[in-house]
């Protein structure tokens, strides 16, 4: 792993927590250039530490870097997916659970499909992530860790997409050349109010569906 040798004060006792959240904001702030000058370098070691110090979300940016070796689009270390897949499960192991999209991503990388759509499917149906629903979808489709069903995939690809309030002309020329999903971009912000409602109450089911599991249900 790569580290570029940035040092940062340790906590005081009985502020860890707040020591991690105050390295992880530092990181975002590296990363994005934001009240300083953009040190991808900094920000590596500022998420690293985050992320030993116990911060899931800098536990899943580290799954981030590690998957892609990149930091705002610059390289900083060497891609390793498995390293990835360790930082994101730590992440949602301390209930982090929007890190599932990115280890179903690195696992996808690996080839590793079963894998990835249980990851999609879990961060969906149980977390409400629409952008692993329309993932699932697409494995769906395909036939990538479960057998191929493209009718029911091209479904499943719609409903994500008619969720996202700002679907880009880029997203839709994609899924229209790619899985036959023809879609208009919303027209006023009545259309987008509504597609925000339907992500709501998605999230809403998902999490009514993770309860009852939760006490036993089915």
């Amino acid at each position: 792993m790569t580290a570029f040798g940035h040092d940062f004060p340790p906590p005081l006792p009985g502020e860890e927590k707040e020591h991690a959240q105050r390295l992880f904001r530092l990181a975002e702030a590296n990363a994005k250039g934001e009240n300083c000058k953009q040190d991808v370098q900094r920000a590596f070691d500022a998420y690293q530490a985050a992320a030993k110090a116990g911060h899931p979300p800098a536990m899943a940016a580290m799954g981030d870097i590690c998957r892609t070796g990149e930091i705002a689009q610059a390289a900083v270390t060497p891609i390793d997916l498995k390293l990835a897949v360790r930082w994101y499960g730590r992440a949602v192991k301390e209930g982090f659970h929007d890190a599932l999209f990115g280890m179903g991503r690195a696992f996808q990388d690996e080839k590793d499909h079963a894998s990835a759509i249980a990851c999609f499917e879990k961060s969906a149906y149980l977390h409400g992530k629409r952008e692993s629903l329309r993932e699932y979808g697409m494995c769906v489709f395909h036939g990538n860790g479960t057998p191929a069903d493209p009718a029911r995939g091209r479904e499943i690809i719609k409903q994500a997409a008619m969720m996202d309030a700002e679907f880009s002309a880029l997203g839709r020329d994609y899924l229209a050349a790619n899985y036959g999903v023809e879609l208009e971009a919303p027209q006023d912000d009545a259309e987008r109010a509504r597609r925000q409602k339907m992500l709501e109450d998605f999230k809403a089911e998902c999490a009514a569906r993770r309860a009852a599991r939760e006490n036993g249900g089915n």
